[in-house]
């Protein structure tokens, strides 16, 4: 830029230094300790419009077809049916823009402002945070997103095996009354005493490791392991009360006494629990394309479990489906005589586009369960 005139030298190193800006803002971002989506999600690249994904059901099992008397006289066999799931995931366009006449830019810059950098750091580092802001989104609005097996992401009642019914079903949403089994909700607010908190966190952890049945119809279990606890902020001093405390008090309808919260927790090998700040109860979401818009709001009581499946399955929790990642598009008016760069260059402005097509899309609904105080 010389007496005040944009060349395309200046503007090739305008857009060459705010790139780096964004990839730096991005990467700064990412590493921030508020960052929590990557223990429930897993990326993966569309390769067009769409992906379907099938995956197979384990219903292995084995039986046993003789007497203890030899086996000499052989048995049946039961031959195992091998099921599919599929579903389709389709990813979602993302963006944003900004636009600056020359002349103004050339004299913010003059006075020693950057309104171009500082627009681009802002724009990447948000670009970083939108897989984690997305999956709260989807994670809040759980129980109205239908899941390849037919009934809610977060249910009381998903089929142990979508194929196959009489198999029965199992929770990872737990609300209302206990029923059979099913704990109902387990809250773990001050609503309950720390002792009966404990002991409502203990159930939900038990019931996710022991209740659940692998759809091999055996009655084996799933061998679900939980790993994490995710609370909002108003939990947290809760939280840290049930699962950093050595020891906490009975009532008397509880034995008296002390519980030994460590020793309880450890047989649950549970890693640090995780506090989102976009689960709490005064914030809310409005979300999704023009004129079909939704709106989520979160809760200062509800309470979540992810197991260690839920990056370590083939398909996992949620799947975070890219068909292009966020990149900034420059258009300076320099660039030809055609389209945007003509239009740009008779109004004399720059104009800069941030913009990606990806989704958030669930996965497993056995990895991650959902607990309400009600």
């Amino acid at each position: 830029m010389a007496n005040g005139v944009f060349t395309a030298d200046f503007l090739f190193s305008l857009e060459k230094r705010i790139r780096v800006i964004q990839e730096k803002s991005f990467a700064q971002r990412m590493a921030k300790e508020d960052i929590w989506y990557p223990s429930l999600m897993k990326e993966s690249k569309l390769d067009g419009k769409s992906e379907r994904i099938n995956w197979l059901i384990d219903t292995a099992s084995i039986e046993q077809l003789t007497p203890n008397d030899g086996g000499e006289n052989g048995g049946s066999l039961t031959f195992d049916e091998l099921a599919t799931v599929a579903t389709e995931y389709f990813p979602a366009h993302f963006g944003r823009a900004t636009k600056i006449s020359k002349i103004k830019l050339m004299n913010m810059m003059q006075a020693g402002l950057d309104p171009l950098g500082t627009w681009s750091a802002s724009v990447a580092a948000y670009g970083a945070y939108v897989p984690q802001r997305v999956l709260a989104q989807t994670i809040l609005n759980g129980t109205n997103i239908i899941g390849y097996d037919g009934v809610p992401f977060f249910s009381a009642s998903h089929p142990v095996h979508p194929l196959i019914p009489a198999l029965g079903t199992y929770a990872n949403l737990f609300t209302g009354a206990a029923s059979g089994s099913y704990p109902g909700a387990l809250p773990i607010d001050n609503s309950v005493t720390l002792d009966v908190a404990l002991n409502n966190l203990v159930t939900g952890l038990a019931y996710i490791e022991g209740a659940i049945p692998a759809p091999n119809g055996a009655g084996d279990p799933r061998m679900l392991h939980v790993e994490k606890v995710l609370y909002p902020p108003r939990l947290q001093g809760r939280v840290a009360q049930l699962m950093q405390a050595e020891f906490i008090a009975q009532t008397a309808s509880s034995g008296a006494g002390s519980a030994d919260v460590k020793a309880v927790l450890k047989k649950f090998q549970l890693a640090e629990p995780v506090k989102v700040k976009e689960f709490d109860g005064n914030r809310s979401y409005t979300f999704g394309p023009v004129g079909s818009k939704t709106t989520v709001t979160g809760s200062d009581t509800d309470w979540y479990v992810v197991a260690r499946e839920a990056t370590s399955e083939e398909l996992g929790a949620f799947q975070w489906n890219v068909r292009l990642p966020f990149g900034m598009q420059m258009y300076t008016g320099d660039s030809g005589t055609d389209g945007v760069d003509a239009v740009l260059g008779r109004s004399n402005d720059l104009e800069y586009h941030y913009q990606g097509w990806m989704a958030v899309n669930v996965g497993h609904p056995y990895t991650v369960f959902k607990f309400r105080s009600t």
